[in-house]
């Protein structure tokens, strides 16, 4: 007897009709067709299914509840069950000869082989689902197939092969508007991949019109996206901010989020091209700030699928219960029941743990008050990896010699290890320098070295080898004289003049240079037993000279459309290209940039990142 606690109401009422197949029938039916819609009880529906179809030997059901577990499986991203499930249902519906369901199955497990980026076995899927559903009549799913094969080979770098089925999808008697539409909008792709932009544009139209045919608003809505983009490639700004204007329209009606913020983007770049720096960072707002909505609702969504996980796991366990009949093992289940209880409570206090870190940690980061004394004039651009960071800015006035210190601090690791040590190395700098009065850079660095490696225990100790990678500088206000020392993290100091330091780097258009101060090769911490004094560097500032101290997350980030770092010879390039910006502007525009990088190689963020911006008053 299945247990019909906890189970949605439309499952319940069909299974009090009586454990017979033919209501077994309707479960799996209902299942099925509610699999897009609803997926928890979809799968819900399927695992009593299996269940009640077992009871009765009922070959049939056990296949269709199973087709249905792997579609959900794969849904949830658990793909090695999702072909489990999915197998199991293939081989039933080739032993019975159900031919609809076989094609079904075989169309589940080519989208696993998608999400695996395994696109050999893809390809047998689609093409025995092909042959399947065009062997049955299935005309839907005959012209879908078209599509997801011409799809596969597309994605395998074959065109000429994906451009044949697109075109037997396309002129197929029987094609619906909607897969018309799909193929328009492939075809444009492949020839922007191969740089055609001329032969983009119609293709795109053609999926426009199909798309707005079969009311598949939100086909057309990414559409407008790339013919907005594809214009851009073709250097027609007009009609590239119409057919923005357009999908940010249709965006907005939807809803269509990940879309909204895909074209402020675009108009942020296309203002950007056209001079109107306003406009773009009006729009580059837009996108951060929808971006992030997006990101909360997309972690609302993994706690949602976590959710119904856990429901699945729950009907797997009450139903193996009451199979066994066993009080021992029910006893067993309610024991792992509260483990995991005890386990999700545990979890939620780490949880919050770390978020009461991120705020303990954001206490000890210098407050606006402290750098407004320092200079009016600035940015700073602080991205953790994760909630909390192991990179660190740090800041202290000394009025009496109107003195203006500042440190950006790179500590090893990220997230709370890093953070632990960025907690460290603020309050070690507050023991030497405010409570110490020590204001020469490498005397600093000297102390907060051996303060690291007493406090950590670390000497002896070659395999621990935890630290900072450190630029810190002392402006004298009155005489414009600056002194730095750094660990590893050298100092910019852009100016209309060469300061004769270590390195220049020269830019004509803006008559500017990037005077490089190098950082000595080695870390505030133990390092091989060759530890060295650190060296003061001392040289002449101006007003309008703007100092940038940097941590690595910046230019070691990976993007771009090869995929590669950013490195600091781009970094250079950027911070020419907006020195006619305020400091504040400045931060927008290499936030913006960052984002631009990791979007562009589909990259998430590596590390901490940490670049302070002073400029001399």
């Amino acid at each position: 007897m299945v247990n019909l606690d906890n189970i949605a109401p439309w499952i319940k009422e069909i299974i009090e009709k009586g454990e017979n197949e033919a209501n077994i029938n309707a479960l799996n039916e209902q299942a099925w067709n509610n699999r897009r819609s609803n997926l928890g009880e979809s799968y819900q529906a399927a695992f009593l299914a299996e269940e009640l179809s077992t009871n009765l030997d009922y070959k049939k059901g056990i296949g269709q509840a199973l087709k249905t577990q792997g579609y959900c499986l794969w849904r949830y991203s658990d793909y090695h069950s999702s072909m489990e499930k999915s197998s199991a249902a293939l081989e039933i519906a080739q032993e019975m000869n159900d031919k609809k369901d076989e094609a079904d199955i075989l169309n589940s497990i080519g989208a696993v082989y998608m999400f695996l980026g395994d696109n050999d076995n893809r390809l047998k899927c689609n093409l025995k689902c092909l042959e399947i559903r065009k062997e049955i009549g299935d005309h839907l799913g005959y012209s879908g197939s078209l599509n997801n094969t011409g799809e596969t080979y597309m994605e395998m770098g074959d065109f000429d092969k994906a451009i044949e089925y697109f075109e037997t999808c396309v002129n197929y008697e029987k094609v619906e508007d909607s897969v018309k539409g799909w193929v328009y909008f492939n075809l444009g792709i492949i020839e922007d991949r191969k740089g055609n932009y001329q032969e983009v544009t119609p293709y795109l139209k053609k999926s426009i019109e199909r798309s707005t045919a079969a009311d598949d608003k939100t086909l057309t809505c990414e559409t407008l996206f790339h013919l907005g983009i594809n214009y851009g490639n073709l250097g027609e700004l007009e009609l590239q901010e119409a057919t923005l204007t357009e999908g940010l329209e249709l965006a907005t009606r939807l809803g269509a989020k990940n879309e909204m913020q895909k074209m402020h983007l675009a108009f942020s770049n296309l203002y950007e091209q056209h001079g109107d720096f306003p406009k773009a960072l009006e729009h580059f707002k837009t996108h951060s700030e929808i971006h992030k909505e997006v990101y909360n609702e997309q972690n609302a969504s993994m706690i949602h699928n976590l959710k119904n996980q856990y429901e699945i796991n729950s009907i797997r366990k009450e139903a193996e219960v009451i199979r066994l009949k066993n009080v021992e093992l029910k006893k067993a289940f309610d024991e792992i029941e509260s483990q995991k209880n005890i386990i999700e409570k545990k979890n939620k206090s780490i949880s919050d743990s770390i978020q009461y870190a991120e705020k303990i940690q954001s206490s000890v980061l210098s407050y606006d008050a402290q750098w407004d004394q320092i200079c009016k004039e600035r940015f700073i651009l602080f991205k953790p990896r994760d909630v909390v960071s192991g990179d660190f800015y740090w800041a202290h006035y000394v009025p009496e010699m109107d003195y203006a210190i500042w440190a950006v601090a790179d500590c090893t690791g990220h997230g709370v290890p890093g953070a632990f040590m960025s907690m460290l190395g603020a309050a070690l700098l507050n023991a030497i320098i405010v409570e110490g009065k020590e204001y020469q850079p490498d005397v600093i660095l000297n102390q907060l070295r051996e303060r690291i490696i007493r406090s950590l225990h670390q000497k002896g100790q070659s395999s621990q080898k935890d630290g900072m990678d450190i630029s810190i500088c002392v402006w004298d206000k009155s005489n414009n004289q600056l002194q730095y020392a750094g660990a590893y993290n050298s100092l910019w100091v852009i100016s209309d003049y060469e300061k004769g330091l270590d390195d220049f780097i020269a830019n004509e258009p803006t008559g500017k240079y990037i005077n490089v101060i190098k950082a000595d090769k080695q870390p505030v911490g133990p390092y091989l037993d060759r530890e060295k004094p650190f060296t003061l560097r001392t040289f002449e500032v101006k007003k309008g000279d703007r100092v940038y101290a940097f941590s690595d997350g910046f230019v070691d980030q990976f993007g771009g459309p090869k995929g590669k770092k950013f490195m600091k010879s781009k970094l250079g390039e950027l911070l020419f290209s907006c020195q006619s910006h305020t400091l504040p502007d400045q931060k927008e525009i290499l936030d913006k940039a960052f984002v631009n990088w990791m979007n562009e190689g589909n990259c998430s963020q590596l590390d901490d990142v940490c670049v302070v911006g002073i400029e001399i008053e």
